[in-house]
């Protein structure tokens, strides 16, 4: 009887554990941001919550601690500020959430290979290309004479 009691009184306790989740960008892309976020299904995917921001530290890599987190899964995917900034994969295509299961304090440690926007920064290129062109037209010019 003492045993059912003394179960009883714990199994609360344990379901509403808080624990500790340390986040740790290793690497991020050239282009990033001093400031980055964390946007999930605990935020409604807002993804530039100021509740959620890693900021960068002296040795490059991105941290956030949060404190007082209750055990669950949690999906989220990393972000400078904007839907069209969230990371994709290295082929800058649109990755699966990232899941985090919580059940005890915890540091995850991870990589961002790209950022959404820097799929298309090719575009961004084109007037350097176009200063190209007349090289290109003068080389030919020069093969007809």
């Amino acid at each position: 009887m003492k045993l059912l009691i003394s179960l009883l009184l714990i199994l609360p306790a344990t379901c509403l554990a808080q624990y500790r989740i340390t986040v740790i960008l290793d690497k991020v892309p050239a282009n990033t941001k001093d400031q980055l976020f964390i946007a999930g299904n605990f935020n409604e995917w807002h993804p530039a919550d100021e509740n959620t921001v890693l900021t960068k530290g002296n040795d490059g890599k991105y941290t956030r601690v949060f404190e007082d987190v209750q055990a669950g899964t949690y999906e989220f995917k990393f972000t400078m500020g904007s839907e069209e900034s969230m990371e994709v994969g290295a082929d800058g295509k649109d990755i699966a959430n990232r899941v985090l299961a919580l059940s005890s304090d915890t540091t995850v440690h991870y990589t961002v290979p790209r950022w959404k926007k820097a799929a298309i920064a090719y575009t961004e290129n084109i007037p350097a290309w176009s200063n190209l062109l007349p090289l290109y037209y003068n080389s030919i010019a020069r093969v007809r004479k």
